[in-house]
């Protein structure tokens, strides 16, 4: 085989927080992300930074390669060319995650002949393999250190490498571009028969060899996916992507929106990616995004963070409804704090990035959240969902979130539009509280309310007495009780319509005892669990 110049090769791996070992699996576990590129013994070129963050690299985190194997992805960029060995972990929740260690160089100018990534699969099977290993960070001080090896030549690699395997894959794959039952023992043969795909039809060199499931199988011309033992080979001869948006560019599709929704789901470069999706925000209202195209089942599925902040994040962005799913998929695991403390997290950051924005155009914050708010106050059920009165309360009054403030803010709304709209009589159809206005304003109606009718309004009434914003809680209460506990009817300054005061004693510790019940209820809970 013909050699040629010495090439430098350089490293650089994907960055987590500092492990904890775990005695129950005897090996160190991740206790978070921290970002897409660390470690690195060169400035990592731009070309090479704007691959790996459009997910030039990337298999899809719940689909790891399996305990004690590795999977490999190739890229060829112009005068770089990159090798990406994959290993799969776990962090401190059990969930999978994949740590990624980069190899990369540059091919000099003047050979052309040069293969780049048949270079740096010799260097690496020549230096025992290396992969991601997850370590306390003191083990990376002297880890990484640059490496130089002599270049191979691409003519050469393919007389050296394609065996009759190889030749007969190439034949199949002019008949059809997905082959069953494959075999590729070696990882150079793989590679070469990537090189003869690239004589035959230009084919740009971007492959994956080993993987399970990739997150952008599109930005691939090339895949050997390895699954439960069985090797499939997939090519795509004229749809693959050819180049990558620039890391600082704002989203401007579907697959990016959903890869931005994911990284912040997974807690990774919030900062920026918050930016860009506020950005986003900012021109395009999220509830005519194609989410069908957007959304990660994969994401929906389990109890955990991820799961969690994912959730958060479709409840604020998705149409309305959303937020009963997510409510409802909250009161499944009401005694996992963790997890929605980490979605109202997310979804706070969110709000404080809309916030600062510097777009006069943002109306994210004014609009959606009004919309929400209206629509817990007066839906019972969504589709086959149940809405309960308990997870109401305890979102808009009890959750020491900026939910609370929301509803303070949406009470004050509704009190000032009432007494506007009782002053000049306008009423609208699209205003959430003007249909029950208009029953409680009609002295005409002698038809009585159901038992049904009656809890939903009283369920008002101790929402709005919760915030102590009395006049609407009075409101409520006559409509629905007929009476007006005495301790609220003493705090009422505008009374829309004429209130009876409540002459039982009970009335005036209601509200004291339905908050007594959930608070004994919320610690028989946690005592349960301990």
């Amino acid at each position: 085989m013909k050699t040629r110049t010495q090439c430098e090769i350089y490293e650089f791996s994907r960055k987590l927080l500092e492990p904890r070992w775990s005695r129950r699996h005897d090996r160190y576990v991740s206790t978070g992300f921290d970002r897409e590129i660390g470690h690195e013994n060169r400035e990592v070129p731009h070309e090479i930074v704007n691959a790996v963050y459009n997910n030039a690299f990337r298999i899809n985190d719940s689909y790891p390669p399996p305990a004690g194997e590795i999977a490999l992805m190739a890229r060829e960029m112009g005068k770089y060319a990159v090798l990406a060995v994959a290993t799969g972990l776990i962090d401190d929740s059990d969930r999978p995650l994949i740590g990624y260690r980069y190899f990369w160089l540059e091919k000099p100018a003047d050979d052309e002949g040069v293969d780049g990534i048949g270079t740096l699969l010799a260097w690496w099977l020549d230096r025992k393999s290396p992969c991601f290993q997850l370590q306390p960070s003191s083990y990376y001080k002297n880890a990484f250190k640059n490496d130089s090896f002599v270049s191979l030549d691409r003519n050469n690699y393919i007389q050296e490498y394609c065996t009759d395997s190889v030749d007969n894959y190439l034949q199949e794959i002019s008949i059809q571009q997905n082959l069953e039952n494959v075999n590729f023992p070696d990882c150079r043969e793989f590679h070469t028969l990537a090189l003869l795909l690239r004589q035959k039809y230009s084919l740009p060199l971007h492959w994956a060899f080993q993987v399970s499931q990739l997150e952008c199988p599109e930005q691939f011309s090339l895949i050997h996916s390895k699954v439960n033992g069985r090797e499939r080979l997939t090519v795509k001869l004229d749809r693959f992507s050819r180049s990558f948006s620039n890391v600082s560019e704002s989203l401007s599709n579907p697959s990016q929106i959903k890869r931005c929704l994911l990284e912040l789901a997974r807690n990774k470069d919030v900062d920026r990616n918050l930016q860009k999706l506020v950005t986003y925000l900012s021109a395009s209202d999220s509830y005519h995004w194609d989410w069908q195209s957007i959304i990660d089942k994969t994401a929906l599925k389990g109890y955990n963070l991820t799961s969690a902040r994912y959730r958060a994040l479709l409840a604020i962005l998705k149409p309305v409804p959303e937020i009963f799913t997510w409510l409802d998929w909250l009161r499944r695991k009401r005694g996992n704090k963790r997890l929605w403390r980490a979605g109202i997290s997310l979804q706070n950051q969110l709000i404080e990035a809309c916030k600062s924005s510097s777009s006069t155009e943002i109306n994210f914050i004014d609009n959606r959240f009004d919309d929400i708010i209206d629509a817990l106050l007066i839906s019972e059920k969504y589709k086959n969902i149940p809405i309960f009165f308990q997870e109401k309360q305890w979102l808009l009054t009890r959750s020491k979130s900026f939910w609370v403030d929301c509803f303070y803010d949406s009470a004050d709304y509704y009190l000032s539009e009432l007494l506007a709209r009782l002053d000049d009589g306008k009423s609208s159809e699209n205003y959430p509280l003007d249909r029950l206005r208009k029953k409680i304003l009609d002295s005409s109606t002698e038809q009585p309310l159901s038992k049904r009718e009656r809890a939903r309004y009283e369920s008002l009434a101790r929402l709005f007495a919760r915030i102590k914003s009395y006049d609407l809680a009075a409101l409520f209460y006559q409509f629905s009780r007929g009476e007006v506990p005495a301790y609220i009817y003493r705090r009422v300054k505008f009374p829309f319509i004429e209130l009876k005061k409540s002459s039982r004693f009970f009335s005036s510790i209601a509200l004291a005892l339905d908050g007594l019940k959930h608070d004994i209820s919320l610690l028989l809970d946690k005592l349960t669990r301990t």
